[in-house]
């Protein structure tokens, strides 16, 4: 009985020790690259000022991040699957040629999901974007990041 009570408190620090995850950095400069190799694309966002932004997405199983982007910000969303996602500015957001703002997506192509996922056809997964103006909604240009594009901001 005794050798059972040594052993076992000789090995409950042990194992807690090894069931402790690292630590976590918060601010790493080790790699300036990607966490996902791909293809990238973007949804350009034209001048205007825009009450929301709408994402939606062809999936039927999976939600999907994107980044909205522009030269001082990247913010993360989150697309759900089957559902719109609407980002209201509640003063509205005023966007120049000069933010190059865009929404942008590892892997995932934007286009017109309405056009995908019709009964009998093969899924493929796709994301669409569009502005709401006090003209109306906007579509955004849809196109892939080429390499040079893909500095980090």
């Amino acid at each position: 009985m005794r050798i059972r009570v040594v052993v076992l408190v000789c090995l409950v620090p042990f194992i807690a020790g090894s069931a402790q995850p690292d630590s976590v950095r918060l601010r790493s400069d080790e790699s300036k690259r990607r966490p996902i190799d791909g293809p990238q694309y973007a949804a350009w966002i034209p001048p205007g000022t825009y009450s929301a932004i709408v994402l939606n997405s062809s999936g039927d199983q999976r939600r999907w991040a994107v980044s909205l982007m522009t030269k001082a910000a990247n913010v993360p969303i989150v697309v759900p699957p089957s559902d719109n996602i609407i980002v209201p500015f509640k003063d509205g957001w005023t966007v120049k040629v000069d933010d190059e703002a865009r929404l942008v997506s590892n892997l995932v192509p934007f286009d017109d999901s309405a056009l995908y996922n019709k009964f009998g056809e093969q899924p493929k997964y796709v994301l669409s974007a569009w502005g709401i103006t006090a003209a109306g909604p906007v579509q955004f240009t849809y196109r892939e990041v080429k390499e040079e594009r893909r500095q980090l901001p």
